[in-house]
C-alpha cells in the first residue's frame, strides 16, 4: 500500500491507494493537542474559524473530484496489482 503524507506541525492530509479498488483514498487529520481523546477534551476547546477553514478544504476538494470531467484514473500498473 502507498502511502504519501503532507504535514506541517498541526495539519495532516495522508493519501492512500486502496488494493481492492485501486481507487485514491484521502485521510484529513488536524492533529494532536494535550486533550486529545481525554476527558478533559471539551467542545469549548474547539477552535470553530479554524475546523470551517479545514470542512471547507474537504468539500472543495470532494466536489472538485466529483465534477471532474476526466474523472481520477486508477493506480492499475502499481506493483499492488502485480500477482
Amino acid at each position: 500500500m502507498t502511502i504519501r503524507t503532507l504535514s506541517s506541525s498541526t495539519e495532516e492530509a495522508i493519501t492512500t491507494i486502496s488494493p481492492a479498488t485501486g481507487c485514491r483514498l484521502y485521510s484529513f487529520f488536524a492533529g494532536v493537542y494535550a486533550d486529545y481523546h481525554k476527558p478533559t477534551d471539551t467542545i469549548d476547546k474547539i477552535l470553530f474559524p479554524r475546523m470551517e477553514r479545514i470542512v471547507r478544504l474537504i468539500h472543495t476538494t470532494g466536489w472538485q473530484i466529483a465534477n471532474a470531467k476526466t474523472g481520477l484514473a486508477k493506480n492499475v500498473g502499481s506493483s499492488m496489482f502485480s500477482k
